[in-house]
């Protein structure tokens, strides 16, 4: 005689183990993508603050400045600029008549996400400076005081307190 009994719990062992496998891969993919997607906005986040500060010094005219506390994400790598330029319509690190050439700026945040790098980039409408900024390991997973002031010559220097 055949014992149906054991082969029917055999049987739902098995089923068990398969659907408890997927349901933790299911999980895992998941905590992942959040915690990726939560990466990605905070950067957006520390962008868009530093570049809406700078705008609204800009807007308030010379011998204005303000603090703000940014957020940097883990995997954060670096902050520069682009600058878009007059004369020539294009965009890069510098323009070839000088400052007084540039038009407005791009601020950029370089962040390792999902094991890609990704530039996160926001306008401003100001002509932007960065001063003492921090860079790698230093900045990605810190929270930093910046000091967003006017300048002399009419630049919106953004400076790591």
């Amino acid at each position: 005689m055949h014992s149906y009994k054991g082969q029917i719990a055999i049987e739902q062992m098995i089923l068990t183990v398969f659907v408890l496998g997927t349901v933790s891969i299911i999980f895992a993919y998941a905590l992942v993508s959040f915690e990726q997607s939560g990466r990605a906005a905070e950067a957006n986040d520390a962008v868009n603050r530093m570049v809406a500060k700078a705008n609204s010094i800009h807007a308030l005219g010379k011998s204005h400045s303000d603090f703000i506390q940014v957020s940097f994400p883990t995997g954060s790598q670096s902050v520069f600029l682009l600058h878009k330029c007059v004369s020539d319509s294009s965009i890069g690190a510098a323009c070839p008549l000088g400052d007084s050439d540039i038009d407005f700026s791009y601020l950029l945040l370089t962040v390792e996400i999902g094991g890609s790098t990704q530039e996160i980039a926001r306008h401003s409408n100001a002509v932007l400076l960065l001063q003492e900024f921090p860079s790698g390991s230093e900045l990605g997973g810190s929270r930093q005081t910046i000091r967003v002031s006017w300048t002399d010559t009419g630049k919106i220097k953004l400076r790591r307190v």
